[in-house]
């Protein structure tokens, strides 16, 4: 293992122990805000981490700069003007909203994980359930207006268009 390796791995356990370490001091509320700091240090370390973890390994485009850099900023204006405004009475639904798109970013990665590692054909989320039983009959063509997921088995639709609304 090469020191940068090391050195990545090191900083990825730092920020895990930021983690849990926030974690603990957010039981109680004289320690909550240091809690919330303590974590938010091991976020922005394991952030920093990646970004040089990426950079080290120069296997993004400028089109992947250009989606990402994007990203962060919609989800960081989306995540700070919630916060903001939303009533303390409402805060319960906004932690709940917040856990449910990381839990929905983790999926995505568990998805592109999976197709990157079986080569498995184009899968949407809504498919993954079929794809696991036979990665070999499943399409999904994508539009902008809808997703249509088509088990080719037997010639009938497993699934009908879901429309975004």
């Amino acid at each position: 293992m090469n020191t940068f390796a090391w050195v990545t791995q090191l900083l990825y356990v730092a920020a895990a122990v930021c983690f849990v370490l926030g974690l603990h001091l957010m039981n109680s509320p004289a320690t909550a805000r240091r809690g919330n700091q303590v974590s938010t240090a091991g976020m922005a370390l394991a952030i920093a981490t990646t970004f040089a973890l990426v950079v080290h390994a120069g296997t993004v485009t400028t089109t992947g700069w250009i989606v990402m850099i994007a990203g962060v900023l919609v989800g960081a204006g989306a995540g700070l003007y919630s916060a903001r405004t939303v009533q303390m009475t409402a805060m319960p639904q906004l932690v709940s909203l917040f856990n449910a798109v990381g839990g929905g970013a983790a999926a995505l990665v568990a998805v592109h994980d999976y197709v990157r590692l079986t080569g498995a054909a184009l899968i949407t989320p809504c498919s993954l359930p079929a794809a696991m039983i036979d990665p070999e009959k499943v399409t999904a063509p994508m539009s902008t207006s809808r997703i249509v997921v088509i088990v080719v088995d037997s010639g009938t639709p497993a699934a009908a268009p879901v429309s975004r609304t």
